[in-house]
């Protein structure tokens, strides 16, 4: 039996900041079938914990014994299953480092953009941890070698209340004698001589001095112990990277390169001496998040010259950067431009980029064949077009994607390929915009953790990738951004300030979408503290029970709705959230208040939003006034409980015909905000017919009109469009129609994490007559869930295989419900009789 054991989330991490980490496992595919745990801990060998049984399917647990600081340690889980059979896993390890808050023997230290450090090493080497970060951008390096295969570190927080750090086993990579340790720093920003950032157009990212701070923790082999840290006794230079910016790209210029500059061998003499600096920022974390790293090389497709310059398309649109090998003269300067469509001439179109220069740099030494990619910027695009080259061919180019490398969790197919394009097109929408904080788009002057963005698409993200650190991480963002009033900002990281409920929607929508498919109760209790501080501020605000004002409405929405009865509804729904949040929590008194507001904010908006008429008992079906007859506000107060049980036949009605009828066709007329909403609602109300029309349409609006124009990543934007402004061609919002393929057509209708440690599901797969098949596998946190249906002689067979820790019902199309558990089992039914 194979298992997987992490601590944090990480599997053997070296120098952790918590002294009572969160342990977790995995079995096999079909789960571990746990219905006890016992967890034992060693401290260099030598037992030093033991939970005892432990009576809990549950395969997470936080210890309670406090750990020493700056100590290795081993463990292992021991499973009781049903049939009182006992399993032991393999032994994993971690160690501690600096615990939150403790002290550092080194400082910050500036000066240049490269830092270097001479270090003697008498006697036999037991363990060697290097603990370091930088700010804007770090890269560290021993010997010569760099440290890990991390890149853009580190990640994108709220600089004045956290910075974070990581720490690497180097032991492997030190040697008796002369050592040397060194930071490679680079800027979000343009830098002037004192490394100030400067010529910043936005409040995005690290805008102060670029600056690194590094400590070396040995242990030898007699026992004793030291530390290297940084300190002014650093010496300091320039790297060859003369500019870098996030949005604006990286100058390199390869005359500037000092060979074997972090070797013992390397002369020196010539550098300069660093600076102890303040830096002016919160506290140091460590790193939890998975990092950022290259996951995937990208081949050209196409190259096409024009001009002199190489036209270069990778059929592929994604969040990265390329590798060129090139052979040219000293002093060749080479310029890679990026972006996501072309102009009818070939040339590569940077208008919807806006102010984002999105230009690479690179100044050959002349020395035969060189070899270039960017360390400390990253841009979205298709399409790169490259001036300065003698020749190109495909082979000189590489694509590089570049993301926080969360693990994919999940697969979809079916018979319907252009439904397979755009699931993989949301697949690669979502990598490309995990850049340590989801952002909202990958290539113009934005990439910001907008909360909306985050939240709409955050339950397809969490059916395709493990997110839990990546949100946990996100989620502290949110609370280094919140008030002392309890107000909350539009995004996490940086927090940008308005006064809109609408896009702050993301911090409750995220978290219910963690919770629900992974069971993640400790992160729900981490953030109810600053979700009810944010309830009691909103509540403050209204104004005769309501939000009175929103700057926002259903974003880039092809009808005009009522935009404060859009916020409302979301108000309404966060309620919902509150309340199941209050009972993971186990605070009463809070889900009393929460239910209570629910139902007086439900009666105020029927009283003021819902459209009365005088020949009809019903009133017009409609939420809002003549001129804002919109689909969205219906769907949303369907979903979400608002509309009364005596008009929600009318209220279904009016949504119906404003889907199917109004326009003359199906077709969205929903924004980015609401267009998922839409789609659980039919589903939910037995329309998934309607749904798959909507998602299958061709025509525009849709997600295969995007297809139709060459998009291999979802839009911003329902229309095609290539100039300035805001429309992305790589935006992660609209990925929230995705969820739709697992939960419908595939039938995973609902996941329902119980106390105990397992988890429900209830099935019932919608089956298209147009369509022959489809399926999906999700590894879940309890297991692997595998749906698959197909028809065959006219027959529908529907496969559904669940873990040991998850039992359900499947529905099938009389309405007959079963109960299925673990194992496999194979439902039949006559297609002819298939009401979906």
């Amino acid at each position: 039996m194979k298992w997987k054991l992490l601590c944090e989330g990480l599997e053997n991490p070296a120098g952790i900041d918590t002294p009572k980490p969160e342990l977790s496992w995995y079995g096999p595919e079909e789960g571990i079938g746990q219905t006890a745990c016992r967890i034992r801990l060693w401290k260099k060998g030598i037992p030093s914990w033991d939970s005892g049984w432990l009576d809990t399917a549950d395969s997470r647990y936080q210890l309670s014994a406090g750990l020493e600081e700056k100590c290795g340690y081993s463990w292992q889980v021991t499973v009781k299953k049903g049939n009182g059979e006992e399993e032991s896993s393999e032994e994993a390890a971690f160690s501690t480092g600096i615990f939150e808050g403790g002290r550092w023997d080194a400082s910050f230290i500036t000066g240049g953009t490269l830092l270097r450090k001479e270090v003697e090493i008498d006697g036999d080497i037991a363990s060697a941890f290097l603990s370091f970060t930088g700010l804007g951008y770090c890269e560290a390096y021993v010997n010569g070698r760099r440290v890990g295969r991390d890149v853009l570190f580190p990640s994108y927080t709220v600089y004045e209340k956290t910075v974070e750090y990581t720490v690497k086993d180097v032991a492997a990579m030190l040697k008796k004698g002369r050592n040397v340790i060194g930071l490679m720093l680079g800027g979000h920003w343009d830098l002037d001589e004192k490394l100030h950032a400067k010529d910043v157009y936005n409040q995005a990212f690290y805008r102060g001095q670029c600056m690194g701070i590094c400590q070396l923790d040995l242990e030898m082999g007699d026992g004793s112990r030291a530390v290297v840290g940084s300190d002014a006794s650093w010496q300091v230079s320039r790297s060859p990277i003369t500019f870098s910016s996030v949005f604006d790209g990286e100058h390199y210029d390869a005359r500037l390169e000092q060979p074997g500059w972090c070797t013992a061998e390397f002369d020196a003499s010539g550098w300069g001496r660093a600076s102890v600096c303040s830096p002016g920022t919160g506290t140091l974390r460590y790193s939890y998040i998975p990092p950022i790293r290259v996951t995937e090389e990208i081949s050209v497709k196409t190259v096409c010259e024009k001009d002199g310059d190489y036209i270069l398309d990778f059929g592929q649109n994604f969040a990265g950067w390329i590798r060129l090998w090139a052979e040219e003269e000293p002093g060749r300067e080479i310029r890679i431009r990026y972006g996501e469509t072309l102009y009818e001439d070939g040339t590569v179109n940077t208008e919807n980029l806006r102010n984002a220069k999105a230009t690479d740099v690179y100044i050959c030494k002349g020395n035969g064949r060189e070899c270039y990619e960017p360390r400390f910027t990253y841009h979205g695009f298709r399409f790169v077009q490259i001036s300065g080259l003698s020749e190109l061919t495909a082979e000189d180019v590489t694509g590089r994607a570049v993301h926080t490398d969360n693990t994919r969790v999940a697969g979809f197919s079916c018979s319907n390929e252009d439904f397979n394009r755009i699931y993989r097109a949301m697949v690669w929408t979502m990598r490309s915009n995990m850049h340590s904080i989801p952002t909202d788009c990958c290539q113009r002057d934005e990439r910001q953790g907008w909360l909306a963005d985050a939240g709409v698409s955050s339950e397809f993200g969490v059916l395709n990738f493990d997110l839990q650190h990546f949100y946990r991480k996100w989620f502290q963002d949110i609370r280094d951004t919140q008030l002392s009033d309890g107000s909350l900002p539009l995004a996490g990281a940086p927090g940008w300030p308005r006064d809109t409920f609408i896009w702050k929607i993301g911090y409750h929508m995220t978290l219910r979408s963690l919770y629900l498919y992974t069971g993640d109760r400790r992160t729900v209790t981490d953030n109810y503290g600053a979700l009810k501080k944010y309830e009691s501020y909103m509540h403050s605000t209204l104004v005769d029970g309501l939000i009175p004002y929103d700057f926002y409405n259903d974003w880039l929405a092809i009808e005009f709705a009522d935009n404060l009865m859009i916020a409302n509804s979301y108000f309404v729904d966060f309620y919902n959230a509150m309340i199941l949040f209050a009972e993971v929590a186990g605070d009463e008194e809070g889900l009393s208040l929460f239910q209570k507001r629910r139902e007086e904010l439900v009666d105020k908006i029927n009283e003021k939003f819902y459209g009365w008429c005088l020949d009809s008992p019903l009133g017009t079906g409609y939420y809002g006034t003549c001129d804002t007859m919109a689909a969205a506000p219906e769907a949303m107060a369907l979903e979400y409980g608002i509309v009364p049980e005596k008009l929600q036949e009318k209220v279904e009605d009016v949504l119906l015909w404003q889907l199917t009828k109004s326009r003359g066709s199906i077709q969205f007329p929903t924004g980015i905000l609401t267009s998922g909403i839409l789609v659980d609602c039919l589903a939910h109300r037995g329309h998934d017919e309607v749904a798959y029309r909507l998602l299958d349409r061709e025509d525009y609006p849709s997600l295969r009109f995007m297809l139709s124009h060459g998009a291999t990543t979802i839009w911003e934007r329902w229309q095609y469009l290539v100039g300035n402004e805001m429309n992305s061609h790589n935006h992660p919002a609209l990925c929230s129609l995705g969820a739709w393929f697992f939960k419908s057509l595939c039938g995973l209708r609902q996941i329902r994490p119980m106390k105990d440690g397992t988890a429900e599901v209830k099935l019932r797969p919608f089956i298209p007559e147009d369509m022959e098949n489809a399926g999906m596998e999700f590894r879940t946190h309890w297991g692997v869930i595998r749906l698959e249906w197909v028809k065959k002689d006219r027959k529908v067979e529907y496969l559904v295989k669940l873990p040991e820790r998850i039992r359900g019902t499947v529905v099938l199309p009389g309405g007959e419900e079963t109960e299925v558990c673990a194992g496999e089992k194979v439902f039949m039914w006559e297609y002819d009789k298939e009401r979906s």
